[in-house]
C-alpha cells in the first residue's frame, strides 16, 4: 500500500491526505480514472469496500463503495450501511441516515430485516416524508412472522407518524391496536401505550374523555419502571391542571424531574409526549418563567442535535409563547418564523404556528398581516387536534375586536368558550379571558350582548395575574423584544 501511494504521488496523480489516505491531485484525473469499464469499476469499489471495512473505519466512509459495488445481499455490506445510517440518525444527520438506510434496504431486497426497515421509516418521518414512512411501517405490519415486541414498537411509531401528519383517527386506531397487543403482562409497554392513548385523546377530545385512560395508565405504571411512571404522571398532571385543579402542577413537575434523569422505556424512537416539555408549558402558565425558559432552551438544543421534528417544533412553540407572554414581541416574531419552518415537518402543528404568528402580529399592530395568517389557520386546521381548532379562534376573535366588530368578536369568543368547556380547558392562560374585557362591557351591554358581557365579566373577576389585555394577549412582565 505504501509503495502504491508513493508511485501514485511520484507520477503526479495524487497526494497524501494524511492518516493513510490519498487523494487525486486534480478532479480531471479522478474523472479519467472513473471512466474505466463498469465491471472494472465495480470490482475496484468492492476491493475498496473490503479494505475499508477490514480497517474498521467510520462506516460512512465505506458505505458509498458498498453501494457502488452493488453488493446485493452481502451481509457485511448491509451491516456497514445499517451502522452508517443509524449513526447518522442518532447524530441528527437525517439526510445521510435516509440515504444509507435506503441503500441498505435496497441491497437487502424483499428479505430486508424488520429492524432495518423500521429505522428507515424513522429516518423518513424525521425528514418530513410521512407518507413514505407510514408506507414502510405498514409494509412491516403485513409480515406474519414479526415478534410481538417489534410489532408493538411499529404500532407506536406508526401512531406518532399519523399524529405528526394530522391524521388523528388513524393515530388513535394504531394506538388502540398497540394497547390490545401489549396486554396486561408487559407492564412498561402496556402502561406506555395507555399513556400515549390518553394524551392523544386529551388533545383531541378533551380531559373528560381522557381522564379514565390517564388514571388507568397511572395504575398500570405503579409496577412499571420509573420513566413509565413519570410519563403516566405527566399526562394526569397536565390534564388535571388545565382542567382547573392546581394540584396537577406539582405532579407534572415531579414527573419532569424523574423523566429528565431516566432512560427511555421505548423499544425505539422517542415519545411525542415529553413530560419535561409538558411541564415547561405548565410552568409558563403558572408564571414560573425562569423554569420554563431553562427547560425549553435545553429541550430545543437537544432536539435540534438529534433532528427530532416534533420535539423541535414543540420547544419552539412554547419558547415563542414565552417571549410573547413576557411582551418580547420582536423576539417572539423571530421565533415564530423558526416555528413555522419547523412545522413543515410536523403538519399537525402548522395551524397552531399560524395562529401564534397571527396573535403576535396583532400585538404589534400589523392587522392586515394577522388576517392573512388567520386565513391560513382556517385553511390548515381540517382534521386537526381539538386544542388546535379551539386555539384557532383566538386570533380571529381578537382581530374582530381590534377592528371594532363586536358582533363577530362575541360570536367567535362564544364559540371558543364552548369548545373550551367541551375540552374541559379551564386555565385562563390557555384560553385567555378577563383583563381588558372589563373596558368593553358597557359597549357590549349597550349593543344588546348582555349574556356575553355577563360571561366576560364573570371570567374576568376570577382571572389570575396572567389575564388578557383586550381579549387575547396575556399580560406579564414586559421587556425589550
Amino acid at each position: 500500500m505504501a509503495a502504491a501511494q508513493e508511485a501514485f504521488a511520484v507520477a503526479g496523480l495524487g497526494r497524501d491526505a494524511g492518516e493513510g489516505w490519498a487523494e487525486f491531485s486534480h478532479e480531471l484525473i479522478r474523472q479519467a480514472v472513473y471512466e474505466l469499464a463498469a465491471p472494472v469499476r465495480t470490482q475496484l469499489h468492492e476491493a475498496a469496500f473490503r479494505a475499508l471495512a477490514a480497517r474498521g473505519v467510520n462506516p460512512a466512509e465505506a458505505a458509498g463503495h458498498a453501494v457502488a459495488a452493488r453488493l446485493a445481499g452481502d451481509p457485511e455490506a448491509l451491516d456497514v450501511l445499517a451502522q452508517a445510517g443509524r449513526g447518522a440518525l442518532q447524530a441528527g444527520a437525517v439526510g445521510a441516515a435516509r440515504r444509507h438506510l435506503q441503500a441498505a434496504v435496497d441491497l437487502a431486497g424483499p428479505a430486508a430485516p424488520a429492524e432495518l426497515v423500521f429505522d428507515l421509516a424513522r429516518a423518513l418521518i424525521a425528514g418530513g416524508d410521512h407518507v413514505a414512512g407510514v408506507a414502510r411501517y405498514e409494509e412491516l405490519l403485513a409480515r406474519a412472522d414479526l415478534p410481538a415486541d417489534t410489532r408493538l414498537a411499529i404500532l407506536g411509531q406508526l401512531s406518532q407518524a399519523w399524529l405528526y401528519a394530522g391524521r388523528i383517527a388513524e393515530a388513535e386506531a394504531a394506538m388502540e391496536e398497540a394497547q390490545l397487543l401489549a396486554g396486561p403482562d408487559r407492564r412498561d409497554l402496556a402502561a406506555g401505550a395507555m399513556v400515549d392513548h390518553a394524551a392523544q385523546v386529551m388533545v383531541t377530545y378533551g380531559w373528560k374523555r381522557a381522564a379514565p385512560l390517564a388514571v388507568r395508565a397511572r395504575e398500570l405504571a405503579t409496577e412499571a419502571s420509573a420513566p413509565v411512571r413519570a410519563a403516566a404522571a405527566a399526562v394526569w398532571g397536565v390534564g388535571t391542571y388545565f382542567s382547573g385543579d392546581p394540584a396537577g402542577l406539582d405532579v407534572a413537575e415531579a414527573a419532569a424531574r424523574s423523566a429528565a434523569t431516566a432512560p427511555s422505556w421505548r423499544p425505539a424512537g422517542r415519545p411525542w409526549w415529553d413530560p419535561v416539555a409538558q411541564y415547561a408549558s405548565l410552568a409558563m402558565s403558572a408564571e414560573r418563567f425562569d423554569d420554563a425558559r431553562r427547560l425549553l432552551d435545553n429541550i430545543l438544543e437537544a432536539a435540534e442535535r438529534r433532528s427530532d421534528p416534533m420535539a423541535v417544533a414543540m420547544a419552539l412553540l412554547y419558547r415563542t409563547r414565552l417571549r410573547w407572554r413576557l411582551g418580547q414581541l420582536d423576539g417572539a416574531l423571530a421565533l415564530s418564523a423558526r416555528l413555522l419552518e419547523a412545522a413543515e415537518l410536523v403538519p399537525v402543528l402548522a395551524p397552531v404556528a399560524a395562529a401564534d404568528r397571527a396573535l403576535i402580529l396583532l400585538d404589534v399592530g400589523r392587522l392586515d398581516e394577522a388576517e392573512d395568517w388567520c386565513a391560513r389557520v382556517d385553511a390548515g386546521r381540517t382534521g386537526s387536534l381539538g386544542y388546535t381548532v379551539m386555539l384557532g379562534h383566538l386570533p380571529r376573535g381578537t382581530l374582530a375586536l381590534r377592528r371594532g366588530d363586536l358582533d363577530s368578536a362575541c360570536a367567535t369568543f362564544t364559540a371558543l368558550w364552548a369548545m373550551a368547556e367541551a375540552l374541559e380547558v379551564r386555565d385562563p392562560c390557555t384560553v385567555p379571558v378577563g383583563g381588558g374585557w372589563d373596558r368593553r362591557l358597557p359597549g357590549l351591554r349597550a349593543g344588546g350582548r348582555r349574556r356575553a358581557a355577563h360571561r366576560m365579566a364573570g371570567i374576568s373577576r376570577r382571572g389570575p395575574a396572567c389575564a388578557v389585555a383586550e381579549g387575547c394577549r396575556v399580560r406579564g412582565p414586559r421587556g425589550a423584544g
